[in-house]
């Protein structure tokens, strides 16, 4: 029981063979949720739906025809949300960073400069995001970047071969 009211599970869109990893509302009609879903045949796509008080509705991730998945979501307003994960190439190797923000209606892809899979990211505004995540194809490396609501940058993280694994960022203020 919340509030007076019951708790409930719900059904939502994700196609057989899919999951939803990360959620995020900033109401309860506003919450969006992302993950992957498997193919017919076996490839991992990027999955997104959205929450409108009612009922879960898929969305079109901005990047299709290739693997990936987005573990990942940050949202600051109903019209604003930042997803992280990444893309795999070929044989699930050579992994690159995918970040997408969503505008309420459409997610569009993002150019990112350190070419790393994100593992999270945390927003306090559109123009305020950090990103995190680590470089597990050669020494576990420590990597981040910020959002400043046109561009991804990366941060400068003092020694990045420190053979750390980044999982989780969580940010109470712009700077």
């Amino acid at each position: 029981w919340r509030g007076g009211r019951r708790r409930e599970v719900q059904a939502v869109e994700a196609p057989a063979g899919g999951s939803l990893d990360s959620v995020a509302c900033v109401s309860p009609s506003a919450c969006t949720a992302v993950g992957s879903a498997t193919t017919g045949s076996g490839d991992e796509m990027p999955l997104a739906e959205s929450w409108d008080g009612r009922r879960w509705v898929a969305n079109a991730a901005a990047v299709s025809g290739i693997g990936g998945s987005l573990g990942e979501v940050s949202c600051t307003a109903a019209d604003f949300c930042m997803a992280v994960g990444g893309v795999f190439h070929g044989n699930n190797s050579n992994p690159a960073e995918l970040m997408e923000s969503w505008d309420g209606h459409h997610w569009q892809h993002l150019a990112t400069p350190a070419g790393r899979v994100m593992t999270s990211v945390s927003c306090t505004s559109p123009t305020a995001c950090v990103a995190v995540g680590s470089d597990s194809n050669d020494d576990f490396g420590v990597y981040s970047e910020s959002w400043d609501g046109t561009t991804w940058a990366v941060q400068a993280n003092g020694d990045d071969s420190t053979g750390d694994d980044v999982d989780a960022v969580s940010c109470t203020a712009p700077e």
